[in-house]
């Protein structure tokens, strides 16, 4: 099912086009499967807005955000969630926002899946982390935030 997300027009040029980056880069499994899908930006009562997937679970209910989910205890997710980090950081793929609200808990047959939702930064910083222009320094940001978030809602 489509939706429309309302950001501002310059978040959403970014999130597009990070998106289509994404796309040739990650191993297309990958991205079919845990990313989800923005279809294009159009124009809808004079703002421009994105037109994505809406997703939902086999139950037809939106799925939650980690944050809202709580606690996972199933060893798959967080199996496929590595897996997702290791490939970005072999390609050279750096997400520094990996947090509990840009990860959803897609439920299908019993099974939970992370679904990937926010592309605003990917390869961006922060402003004021000079840092991260140094290669150990984005891999090493990329791996704290994403060991946080285990930390916090591994069950």
């Amino acid at each position: 099912m489509k939706t429309f997300f309302k950001k501002t027009p310059f978040t959403n040029y970014v999130e597009f086009y990070n998106y289509k980056k994404l796309s040739e880069l990650l191993p297309m499994n990958l991205f079919k499967n845990y990313f989800y899908k923005i279809y294009d930006i159009q124009e809808v009562n004079g703002e421009e807005l994105l037109l994505g997937e809406l997703i939902l679970n086999d139950d037809k209910t939106i799925s939650k955000s980690i944050l809202e989910f709580g606690k996972i205890s199933d060893e798959n997710f967080w199996k496929i969630l590595d897996e997702i980090i290791e490939v970005m950081i072999k390609n050279k793929i750096y997400f520094y926002d990996i947090n509990s609200k840009n990860i959803l808990v897609k439920k299908i047959d019993n099974k939970l899946i992370p679904m990937f939702i926010d592309y605003k930064r990917f390869w961006r910083k922060f402003n004021f982390q000079l840092d991260l222009i140094f290669e150990s320094r984005k891999i090493s940001k990329m791996i704290r935030n994403y060991t946080r978030l285990k930390e916090e809602f591994k069950n």
